[in-house]
């Protein structure tokens, strides 16, 4: 990707992202049922398998961030194109 939309990604996600997530009550709501499905799995698991679950969601994570940065960088090519 270019510098300019690595920059615009990073400002949006400094910024824009958060006001957006902030106006969606469904957001906020899944993700205190998700940290609290967790924290009482956690609860239950051995140390391994702490582990093993902390290495799954570490990677979930990163596939989501990757798809997340993808489909920003894919509108903002969409939105050059009909700038045009």
């Amino acid at each position: 990707m270019t510098e300019l939309m690595e920059a615009l990604y990073t400002y949006a996600q400094g910024h824009a992202v958060a006001a957006f997530l902030a106006q969606d009550a469904e957001y906020e709501r899944c993700i205190q049922c998700a940290e609290a499905q967790e924290t009482g799995l956690r609860k239950v698991l051995s140390a391994d398998e702490a582990a093993r679950l902390k290495a799954l969601l570490d990677e979930r994570d990163l596939a989501l961030f990757v798809r997340e940065r993808a489909a920003f960088f894919a509108g903002f090519r969409m939105a050059m194109e009909l700038a045009r």
